[in-house]
């Protein structure tokens, strides 16, 4: 079984978002089983409003979260 890290996860996620490819060809490029690609989005989803939280805000680091540092 491979790691794939959070900043990877997220740019998987945004590549199911931008609906260029299906959830199903996304998780065929990537070796993902459906259901999982389906809870990453779901959670990706729940945690956005994070983003707009002041206080979390300035705590939030989008380029750890995205892997840029990685």
């Amino acid at each position: 079984m491979k790691t794939i890290y959070s900043g990877k996860k997220a740019q998987i996620v945004l590549e199911v978002l931008r609906e260029d490819k299906t959830l199903t060809e996304v998780a065929n490029e990537y070796e993902i089983h459906q259901a999982q690609l389906s809870k990453w989005k779901q959670e990706f989803l729940e945690n956005m409003p994070m983003i707009f939280k002041k206080k979390e805000k300035e705590e939030w680091n989008c380029e750890t979260f995205l892997g840029v540092s990685e």
